[in-house]
């Protein structure tokens, strides 16, 4: 089993802090964020040559310093290639079972156990799924169910427990390969193309908040969040 990290891509976001670092490497309450995301896995169990980290060439030494005391594997790519050109840069490294996880979410996820539905569910692709996501905006309720008249409701910044969102980790099959091209992206372009091709994709319902760094509001609340000790 491998555990593919992507971390490559451009996190245009977030300059201009990520003209002179990786996105994935801003700190979070003092860590790289990527490296949280490492961590996580050795410590549920996953062994440090199984990991591989799949960067840019332009950001190589960055990530090199950063994880010069693990012998994780780097896969490195001229430029980014979108997250299913990252995969598929790397799918010589594939194997039969592997975990993906985005270098910028920090999403808990018990990893085995999403292996064990994987396998149970005998699925092509296993999505971490949460209910608990933030929604940057403020909801309102118009009296008697119109779209325009007097507000009876309204919820700032909601979570929203009737929805699930992926949260940027999966298990995967050597199969999935089939899928991925260059300058594709894994959530635009390969997950409808299996759905519409009939592949059976499950979720699995981590029950954790959803928390990443893709905006520089996400990151401060990650931030703030690491340091309550809530992530």
């Amino acid at each position: 089993m491998k555990a593919f990290v992507l971390a490559g891509g451009s996190g245009s976001r977030m300059a201009p802090y990520t003209d002179v670092m990786p996105k994935c490497l801003l700190p979070v309450n003092g860590s790289p964020c990527v490296r949280i995301i490492i961590q996580r896995m050795l410590d549920s169990g996953i062994e440090e040559k199984d990991v591989v980290l799949c960067i840019n060439e332009w950001a190589q030494k960055h990530f090199a310093h950063e994880f010069r005391d693990l012998k994780i594997q780097f896969n490195i790519s001229p430029r980014p290639y979108g997250t299913a050109g990252e995969l598929a840069d790397a799918s010589m490294l594939i194997e039969n079972t592997n975990i993906l996880h985005y270098g910028d979410d920090l999403t808990k996820v018990d990893y085995f156990e999403l292996i064990n539905r994987h396998r149970e569910w005998n699925a092509d692709l296993t999505l971490a799924s949460t209910n608990q996501v933030y929604l940057n905006l403020g909801l309102i309720t118009i009296q008697n169910g119109m779209s325009n008249g007097r507000i009876v409701l309204w919820k700032e910044k909601p979570f929203l427990p009737s929805v699930l969102a992926w949260a940027a980790v999966a298990v995967f099959n050597r199969d999935f390969v089939d899928y991925l091209a260059v300058g594709k992206d894994i959530s635009h372009d390969v997950i409808p193309r299996m759905m519409a091709d009939g592949k059976k994709i499950y979720a699995y319902n981590s029950n954790s908040r959803w928390v990443d760094i893709g905006s520089l509001e996400h990151w401060k609340l990650a931030n703030k969040l690491a340091k309550e000790g809530k992530i």
